[in-house]
Formats: C-alpha cells, sequence, structure tokens
C-alpha cells in the first residue's frame, strides 16, 4: 500500500490484513481526497479506527496540520508514522473509540475533519455519530466521512450535522456529512 499523493507519495505503508482488519483501497482513499481536494491543507483531523494510518497520513501527506489517530491497536500506525519522520505532526491514542470521543469532549477538542473507517461489522456506527453530535468535536463548517460497508442503516436525525453527498466505490460507501455549527 502507497501513499497517494503529496509530500510522501510512493512511500509504502505497512499494513495488516486480516478477517477483521481490511486496510482501504488505494482507490478509496483517492476518493476521498478527491473529495477534499486541497480543502485539507493546514487542517486538524480526527482518525477513528485509523489501523495502519493510511487515511490519515495521506492527510499529512497532503499538508493537514495534524492528524489524532484513534484505535485499540496502534502498532502498526506506529510504525508508519515513524517509518516517514512524522511524529511532530501526529498524535497517536491506544483506545477504544468510545473512551477517546469523552476524551476529547472532556479536553474540548475540536476537528476540521473527521473520517471514521469502523469494521464493517462493528455495529455501533449509529452510537459513533450521535456522539460526534452531540459532543461538538467537529468545527463549524467542518466535514465527516464516514466510510462502510452497502446496508448500513444510518436513520439518525442530527443536530448540528448534514448529510451532503453518498458516495459508491463497489461495496464500499461514503457519507460526506458537514457541521453547522
Amino acid at each position: 500500500m502507497k501513499i497517494v499523493a503529496g509530500k510522501y507519495k510512493g512511500r509504502t505503508l505497512f499494513f495488516k490484513k486480516t478477517k477483521e482488519v481490511r486496510p482501504m483501497t488505494e482507490k478509496v482513499r483517492s476518493a476521498i481526497y478527491d473529495i477534499l481536494q486541497d480543502w485539507i491543507v493546514d487542517k486538524k483531523m480526527l482518525d477513528l479506527f485509523c489501523g495502519s494510518g493510511s487515511v490519515g497520513i495521506e492527510a499529512i501527506s497532503r499538508s493537514a496540520a495534524h492528524v489524532d489517530f484513534i484505535d485499540m491497536d496502534t502498532r502498526i500506525v506506529i510504525e508508519n508514522v515513524e517509518n516517514l519522520g512524522i511524529g511532530e505532526s501526529v498524535s497517536i491514542y491506544r483506545k477504544d473509540v468510545f473512551s477517546a470521543l469523552q476524551i476529547i469532549k472532556k479536553k474540548s477538542k475540536r476537528y476540521d475533519f473527521i473520517f471514521i473507517g469502523a469494521p464493517y461489522t462493528f455495529e455501533k456506527i449509529p452510537e459513533i455519530l450521535k456522539n460526534v453530535d452531540d459532543f461538538g468535536i467537529l468545527n463549524h463548517k467542518g466535514l465527516m466521512i464516514l466510510e462502510h460497508v452497502k446496508g448500513l442503516d444510518l436513520h439518525y436525525t442530527f443536530k448540528s450535522l448534514f448529510h451532503v453527498k453518498t458516495y459508491t466505490y463497489g461495496q464500499t460507501i461514503l457519507e460526506l456529512f458537514e457541521s453547522n455549527v
């Protein structure tokens, strides 16, 4: 797996592929940044369920200001960050997403971009979306992308987020939201 564009274009990222963990394809990662384009420059990002860190590292490569990585297993993202020498631009937290969101709320941290790439078998995505919405951790006009598999029921009324667009790439769906507060 390689970084698609930016300062670290072409550099290899380590990843672990198991039945539970599937690395995001370069096609889908490219699609995310086709959506964001230069908007990501100088933005603060939260990468939930970061896995190898490919989405957040791609953001750093494209000049994002800072990325907070959250995952229960941070070994591979740490290895990728160290390999690229980008430690000053990132923070890595070995936590479950719900605990991490509580800490972020208590610290009053806010982000310009949130990416949620939960495992396709993860059943609590609506709860995560509700927490992001309720906790107000996305800046005004901030963007959030949720990656999921076809068939996920997202019937939830948000207070501070509105759905902008749905993008489909085979079985992978990207849902784009924007904060209106």
